[in-house]
């Protein structure tokens, strides 16, 4: 059993978050096929352990998917 008293001792939620997330730094990995750039770093953006540094709002990763998907349609149709 973890001492919550001793500041060296991690506390049951922290060991967890430490060993459940552990998979979150290498997640492409995991994928059978790669992934965009820009879907990427949405999920890097999800898959934080921090809540504090993930979205506010299904919301707003949602607008965030919308303008990439217009923003890639533009860059198609009018290619430079």
């Amino acid at each position: 059993m973890l001492k919550r008293e001793s500041h060296l001792q991690m506390t049951r939620w922290e060991l967890w978050k430490l060993q459940g997330y552990a998979w979150v730094g290498n997640w492409q990995q995991h994928l059978p096929k790669p992934v965009t750039q820009d879907l990427a770093r949405i999920l890097d953006k999800l898959l934080q352990v921090e809540h504090q540094q993930r979205y506010e709002s299904a919301a707003a990763v949602l607008q965030l998917i919308s303008c990439t998907r217009t923003h890639k349609a533009i860059t198609i149709q009018n290619p430079k």
